[in-house]
Protein backbone atom coordinates (compact mmCIF):
# COMPACT_ATOMS: atom_id res chain seq x y z
CA UNK A 1 0.00 0.00 0.00
CA UNK A 2 1.08 3.55 -0.73
CA UNK A 3 1.01 4.94 2.81
CA UNK A 4 2.43 8.23 4.05
CA UNK A 5 5.36 6.25 5.42
CA UNK A 6 6.12 4.80 1.98
CA UNK A 7 5.89 8.24 0.38
CA UNK A 8 8.15 9.65 3.08
CA UNK A 9 10.63 6.83 2.47
CA UNK A 10 10.72 7.62 -1.27
CA UNK A 11 11.33 11.27 -0.48
CA UNK A 12 14.08 10.49 2.04
CA UNK A 13 15.84 8.13 -0.36
CA UNK A 14 16.12 11.00 -2.86
CA UNK A 15 17.17 13.69 -0.39
CA UNK A 16 20.45 14.83 1.02
CA UNK A 17 20.88 16.47 4.39
CA UNK A 18 22.89 19.65 4.51
CA UNK A 19 23.68 22.09 7.27
CA UNK A 20 22.09 25.50 6.77
CA UNK A 21 24.39 28.13 8.26
CA UNK A 22 21.56 30.69 8.40
CA UNK A 23 19.06 28.57 10.33
CA UNK A 24 21.79 26.54 12.09
CA UNK A 25 19.83 23.36 11.32
CA UNK A 26 20.21 20.31 9.12
CA UNK A 27 17.85 20.57 6.17
CA UNK A 28 16.71 18.04 3.65
CA UNK A 29 17.19 18.88 -0.02
CA UNK A 30 15.34 16.63 -2.47
CA UNK A 31 16.81 15.57 -5.78
CA UNK A 32 13.63 15.99 -7.81
CA UNK A 33 14.95 14.16 -10.87
CA UNK A 34 15.87 11.14 -8.73
CA UNK A 35 12.48 11.33 -7.00
CA UNK A 36 10.65 11.31 -10.34
CA UNK A 37 12.69 8.33 -11.53
CA UNK A 38 11.97 6.47 -8.29
CA UNK A 39 8.26 7.30 -8.62
CA UNK A 40 8.28 6.07 -12.19
CA UNK A 41 9.95 2.84 -11.16
CA UNK A 42 8.18 2.08 -7.87
CA UNK A 43 4.86 3.93 -7.94
CA UNK A 44 3.62 3.70 -11.52
CA UNK A 45 3.03 -0.02 -11.87
CA UNK A 46 1.90 0.16 -15.47
CA UNK A 47 -0.97 1.09 -17.70
CA UNK A 48 -3.21 -0.18 -20.47
CA UNK A 49 -4.90 1.73 -23.24
CA UNK A 50 -2.42 4.59 -23.42
CA UNK A 51 -1.92 5.06 -27.14
CA UNK A 52 0.45 7.43 -28.88
CA UNK A 53 -2.62 9.39 -29.96
CA UNK A 54 -3.74 9.90 -26.34
CA UNK A 55 -0.20 10.59 -25.12
CA UNK A 56 0.19 13.24 -27.82
CA UNK A 57 -2.36 15.29 -25.87
CA UNK A 58 0.03 15.23 -22.90
CA UNK A 59 3.38 15.58 -24.65
CA UNK A 60 4.26 16.38 -28.25
CA UNK A 61 5.11 13.28 -30.28
CA UNK A 62 6.94 13.64 -33.59
CA UNK A 63 4.87 11.80 -36.20
CA UNK A 64 7.95 11.20 -38.39
CA UNK A 65 9.83 9.55 -35.51
CA UNK A 66 6.74 7.50 -34.73
CA UNK A 67 6.59 6.35 -38.37
CA UNK A 68 10.33 5.58 -38.43
CA UNK A 69 9.88 3.40 -35.34
CA UNK A 70 7.19 1.44 -37.18
CA UNK A 71 4.45 2.63 -34.83
CA UNK A 72 1.03 4.10 -35.49
CA UNK A 73 -1.01 6.57 -33.46
CA UNK A 74 -3.32 3.71 -32.39
CA UNK A 75 -0.50 1.56 -30.92
CA UNK A 76 -0.28 1.32 -27.15
CA UNK A 77 2.76 2.75 -25.43
CA UNK A 78 4.57 0.15 -23.32
CA UNK A 79 4.91 1.06 -19.65
CA UNK A 80 8.70 1.02 -19.61
CA UNK A 81 10.77 3.09 -17.21
CA UNK A 82 11.85 5.33 -20.10
CA UNK A 83 8.24 5.95 -21.18
CA UNK A 84 7.13 6.62 -17.60
CA UNK A 85 9.98 9.12 -17.14
CA UNK A 86 9.20 10.78 -20.48
CA UNK A 87 5.60 11.35 -19.41
CA UNK A 88 6.55 12.58 -15.94
CA UNK A 89 9.20 14.92 -17.34
CA UNK A 90 7.22 16.12 -20.34
CA UNK A 91 3.72 16.52 -18.98
CA UNK A 92 2.87 18.60 -15.94
CA UNK A 93 -0.70 17.23 -16.15
CA UNK A 94 0.53 13.62 -15.94
CA UNK A 95 2.98 14.48 -13.13
CA UNK A 96 0.21 16.25 -11.18
CA UNK A 97 -2.22 13.38 -11.76
CA UNK A 98 0.31 10.84 -10.45
CA UNK A 99 1.06 13.02 -7.42
CA UNK A 100 -2.62 13.54 -6.61
CA UNK A 101 -3.34 9.83 -7.06
CA UNK A 102 -0.51 8.96 -4.67
CA UNK A 103 -1.94 11.34 -2.07
CA UNK A 104 -5.44 9.90 -2.49
CA UNK A 105 -4.23 6.33 -2.19
CA UNK A 106 -2.14 7.24 0.89
CA UNK A 107 -5.14 8.91 2.52
CA UNK A 108 -7.33 5.90 1.72
CA UNK A 109 -4.68 3.50 3.09
CA UNK A 110 -4.47 5.51 6.30
CA UNK A 111 -8.26 5.41 6.77
CA UNK A 112 -8.29 1.69 6.01
CA UNK A 113 -5.53 1.05 8.57
CA UNK A 114 -7.42 3.02 11.23
CA UNK A 115 -10.61 1.07 10.54
CA UNK A 116 -8.74 -2.23 10.76
CA UNK A 117 -7.24 -1.18 14.10
CA UNK A 118 -10.70 -0.23 15.37
CA UNK A 119 -12.07 -3.62 14.30
CA UNK A 120 -9.34 -5.38 16.27
CA UNK A 121 -10.46 -3.74 19.51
Amino acid sequence: LMTKEVISDLYNRCSTKEFNAVTKKMESTPDLKALKTLMADEVIIGWTGLTYEKANKLIPIDSELLKQAGKSWKDEIPATLDEKNALLDGSMDFDNWVSETIKSVAAFAEIQQKEEMENLK
